[in-house]
């Protein structure tokens, strides 16, 4: 099943996740913990790209602009892959979360 048609929704552990509608990051997200972003698209069972057990749930996240989030968000990265990361090498469109790591803003 893959839903990307603005305004469907899909409901997962009590959870309702709707394409386009606003997200925040968790910190079960890792690098991503406190951004901001929308749904762009859902995908379960055989149309996953993933091996997790979960729904894959793309974002698109809305990228740091405060200079304190951007070194922040640079320091997780560079952290996560043991190398420095700037913010133009980091990628936030079609970002596949699973439904633990986000949580939407409209709940």
């Amino acid at each position: 099943m893959i839903l990307k048609n603005n305004g469907e929704t899909f409901k997962y552990n009590g959870v309702t996740y709707t394409i386009g509608g606003d997200i925040v990051c968790m910190e079960a997200s890792d690098e991503f913990e406190g951004l901001t972003g929308i749904v762009l698209e859902i995908r379960d069972g055989e149309d996953k790209e993933t091996d997790n057990i979960t729904p894959d749930i793309y974002c698109m996240l809305n990228e740091p602009t405060t200079p304190e989030l951007i070194e922040e968000i640079e320091e997780r990265f560079s952290d996560s892959y043991c190398e420095p990361k700037a913010i133009d090498e980091i990628c936030f469109d079609n970002v596949i979360m699973a439904p633990y790591m986000i949580r939407p803003l409209s709940q």
